[in-house]
């Protein structure tokens, strides 16, 4: 004897299947370098100083005045909405990274930022991932005219020199995968809530090579740059 399946229970599995599928939309990639060339004027601004893309490898240099920070960096021309962490979620990888130079080791640090209105450090709002040669990997979130970041979580040690970094944003936290010298480590952060401003923003991605305050310089080769985004599941 067969049995009657309710055609309000087929019509209800296949609504839900439907939604499942609907909900976890592919991802699309909004950067994929990687650096077989100069880079395009149209895609990425950057500081006036030593840096040069070709063949696999970016190279950033940053050197000079010993009293001061010394900074180089590359950032997108144009802001993105897909790069709202809130709206979407978004990956940012990077590939074979190297932090060299004569500076002292502690001295020596990459910085990924996302700024939520400027690419610039006057930017309104602006999430940090610092990467030293030395010591431990720091995310923060902060908000202009703010004392105190909204996020502030120190990381795992680093152990140059990477292979790869992974960081996944969300609107409820963050997800950081490293594999270096160590080994493979991943990481969850979890966001409270965020200023209102991150909500509508089109971010700017800046990747600095930084030198602080010391004798020396530092040197950062990167051999690929990728971010990928995909639509926050809707509630």
């Amino acid at each position: 004897m067969k049995t009657r399946i309710p055609l309000t229970r087929i019509v209800l599995c296949v609504v839900a299947a439907f939604c499942s599928l609907s909900s976890r939309l592919p991802a699309e990639s909004v950067i994929d370098e990687k650096f077989e060339a100069n880079l395009s004027p149209q895609q990425w601004k950057f500081k006036k100083g030593e840096m040069s893309s070709g063949e696999g490898v970016l190279t950033l240099k940053a050197g000079g005045p010993e009293e001061q920070y010394q900074v180089m960096y590359i950032a997108t021309a144009a802001p993105s909405e897909k790069l709202n962490f809130i709206k979407n979620e978004v990956t940012i990888k990077l590939a074979n990274l190297a932090i060299n130079g004569s500076a002292p080791a502690d001295k020596r640090i990459c910085m990924l930022i996302l700024g939520s209105d400027n690419y610039e450090d006057t930017s309104t709002g602006m999430l940090t991932l610092r990467i030293p040669a030395e010591g431990n990997l720091l995310l923060t979130i902060v908000e202009k005219g703010t004392d105190l970041p909204q996020v502030r979580h120190l990381l795992s040690p680093v152990s140059l020199p990477i292979k790869s970094l992974t960081l996944t944003l969300r609107s409820s936290g963050a997800t950081l995968v490293l594999e270096d010298a160590a080994g493979t480590s991943e990481q969850e952060i979890p966001f409270p809530s965020l200023p209102a401003l991150w909500e509508q923003a089109s971010p700017y991605l800046r990747l600095q090579c930084m030198r602080a305050p010391s004798s020396g310089d530092v040197q950062e080769t990167l051999e690929g740059l990728r971010v990928d985004s995909i639509p926050a599941p809707t509630k």
